[in-house]
């Protein structure tokens, strides 16, 4: 959460707080936003998000999940242990400490609602965040018995749900789940 120019007290927020990630501001806004927009229906809000994004958009499920309904995970970070360093000691701190599976999907996979629509898409060639924390993240959905759709991509890098074949498949799916 945050962009350039913020104070410190701003990004402090999120700091060892990832599964804030600006979703109760968010909800709220989107709610006090339909009460005068008829054509909005709150009943059916999705979220998509690439890397850092599509960590936070299936956590948008896992801990709010009340409000959301539909997310496209798209090269997520879901295991922070497995992130770049520069970026995990940035937002949880170093050394690795608790946060670290506190804020992770991994230990919050069995939290997915019933009716939750979950797509992860992930790519084999991912250099920036690896596909192995979607494959954790994955596991632990199993366990749980939890029903989701992956779309891996063995031969593509990172964000690649935002092209090609995988931006095709997120396109459907949230066009499957939002609007029908």
């Amino acid at each position: 959460m945050g962009t350039n120019w913020r104070s410190k007290k701003f990004h402090d927020v999120c700091y060892q707080n990832l599964n804030d990630a600006g979703f109760p501001d968010r909800t709220i806004w989107i709610t006090k936003a339909a009460e005068s927009r008829e054509w909005m229906d709150i009943s059916r809000v999705g979220i998509i998000g690439s890397s850092a994004g599509g960590q936070n958009a299936a956590s948008a499920l896992l801990h709010f999940g009340h409000f959301y309904k539909v997310a496209v995970a798209d090269s997520g970070c879901h295991d922070n242990s497995l992130a770049g360093i520069e970026w995990a000691e940035q937002w949880l701190g170093h050394p690795v400490n608790e946060s670290y599976s506190q804020h992770s999907n991994v230990t919050h996979a069995a939290k997915l609602p019933d009716s939750a629509k979950l797509m992860l898409i992930a790519g084999g060639l991912d250099h920036a965040v690896s596909h192995f924390a979607t494959m954790r993240f994955v596991q632990q959905l199993n366990k749980a018995n939890k029903i989701y759709e992956l779309v891996f991509l063995p031969d593509a890098g990172h964000s690649c749900g935002r092209c090609g074949y995988g931006l095709k498949r997120a396109k459907q799916f949230l066009k499957t789940n939002l609007w029908s």
